[in-house]
């Protein structure tokens, strides 16, 4: 301890390492105050006064912002009461925060099932933070009280005579009553078996109840889209008389929200394995589930281009021979017998490849590529009936010749499609405006006009692709 010629000897230097915290400036404050006290009392012919003792906290006071801050008001600080002068560094330096976090921790703070000292002192430390205006002894011994372990708490209410807000029952008398009858339970066990241990918290039955529910739904699910629905169902009964014995225990003890956050809790699983259940049995290959939802990706569509988009026509289409005496076919002739070849089913399969919109890209690659087939099977047709009915001379202006009769009538031998001449309905005639030229063996072959399309023109020959009309026996 200094002497009086040294006094600012007397209190420790306030630098704390961590920063200015609450604990530590209350700490250095009221290590302040004592010290004074003693400094006071050994020298009573001398005593400090408070502007030398503010003097003093303010040459100790190394901490940079507040030694900044001492600096620029010392003047001002001097002049203060020392009560004053606590506040005023309390005010600055202690922010509303942590003082309202000390106090929601006074309040909140329980022993539990730890050591009656080391939740005293906690307790102690946060309510040195807050000051004994906003917590006065009467709150701090309620606090202190009925925050301690349920054993305790009732074996000091037991005690004669007892009574907390007694005034003469002071906080520190409290701590020392409370820390011996805590060393006495716990030398005999009796803290171990405590109901508030056995206690299960609040949320416990409400989480059995939900995971029982939760089974019950998935088991639900589960004997609709299984094979397995015999066992099952035996398991959701047995899950159903659990659920009830459940709800019965935990009923008492439970939240007043309970059946909102049990019904809400079973919409939302509910929801979500309708659709894992809808997904797992409509799979990726398409097909129907026991809940009606039809295909996955890849399955039938409500359109479909049937794969048969030849059609008849490339089958069905057979060789027809002309039968004629001496004349041979004009070429009017080939204008009736190629236009009766069915290119319905071509249109359609084109329509059908191009309307689709239903499948996968390989499935309309697929449709595209039978329409293209059939377009290109129709044209070889249409080709072979052109050079089939294709003549070599032209027919002479003085003798036209109609086809009408039997003998140079032109049939095509096929049960399901003939093609026909009839004289009433196409009578072929030869005038002079188409045919003006008649075909020597000397000249140069003639072009015949045929259904060919105009960008593409055929020319016959004579030595190449004549069709000669063999006469009938």
């Amino acid at each position: 301890m200094g002497s009086a010629d040294s006094p600012h000897q007397l209190i420790a230097v306030y630098n704390p390492e961590s920063g200015v915290t609450p604990h530590s400036l209350l700490a250095w404050l009221a290590q302040c105050e004592d010290l004074f006290k003693i400094f006071g009392s050994r020298n009573v012919d001398k005593p400090l006064s408070i502007a030398d003792q503010i003097r003093i906290m303010g040459h100790a006071i190394q901490e940079p912002r507040m030694q900044q801050w001492w600096l620029q008001g010392r003047d001002k600080f001097v002049t203060m009461a020392m009560d004053d002068w606590t506040e005023t560094i309390k005010a600055r330096w202690l922010p509303t925060s942590g003082v309202n976090d000390a106090t929601r921790v006074c309040y909140r703070l329980k022993q539990g099932s730890r050591d009656f000292n080391s939740y005293a002192t906690e307790l102690s430390y946060h309510r040195n933070i807050v000051g004994d205006i906003i917590i006065p002894d009467i709150t701090y011994k309620s606090l202190l009280l009925f925050g301690a372990n349920s054993a305790l708490m009732f074996d000091v209410l037991a005690l004669p005579e007892f009574d907390v807000c007694a005034t003469e029952l002071t906080a520190n008398k409290l701590e020392s009553i409370m820390s011996a009858r805590w060393n006495a339970i716990v030398s005999t066990g009796k803290h171990n078996s405590t109901g508030e241990n056995l206690t299960p918290p609040w949320w416990l039955p409400t989480a059995s109840i939900l995971l029982i529910l939760l089974w019950v739904i998935t088991l639900w699910m589960l004997s609709s889209v299984t094979g397995a629905a015999g066992l099952i169902r035996v398991l959701l009964i047995l899950a159903i008389f659990l659920f009830v014995l459940s709800w019965i225990k935990a009923a008492p003890s439970a939240p007043p929200n309970l059946l909102l956050c049990i019904g809400f809790w079973a919409l939302v699983w509910a929801t979500t394995l309708y659709i894992l259940s809808a997904l797992w049995t409509g799979g990726a290959s398409g097909g129907g589930n026991s809940l009606g939802i039809r295909g996955g990706y890849g399955g039938p569509t409500a359109m479909e281009v049937p794969a048969d988009t030849e059609a008849p026509a490339a089958t069905e289409a057979t060789e027809a021979p002309v039968a004629t005496e001496a004349t041979e076919v004009p070429v009017d002739t080939e204008a009736r017998a190629a236009t009766e070849v069915p290119v319905d089913m071509v249109a359609r399969a084109a329509m059908g490849a191009q309307e689709g919109t239903a499948g996968t890209e390989a499935q309309r690659a697929g449709q595209v590529q039978e329409a293209l087939e059939a377009m290109e099977a129709m044209g070889q047709v249409l080709a072979r009936g052109v050079h089939l009915l294709r003549v070599d001379s032209l027919v002479p202006e003085e003798d036209p010749v109609r086809v009408g009769s039997e003998e140079e009538a032109l049939r095509v031998d096929s049960e399901e499609d003939p093609l026909q001449v009839d004289e009433e309905e196409d009578p072929l005639q030869v005038d002079e405006e188409e045919t003006p030229a008649r075909v020597d063996e000397a000249e140069t072959p003639a072009r015949v006009d045929s259904l060919v399309p105009e960008e593409e023109p055929v020319l016959v020959t004579q030595e190449e692709t004549a069709v000669w009309v063999e006469q009938a026996d």
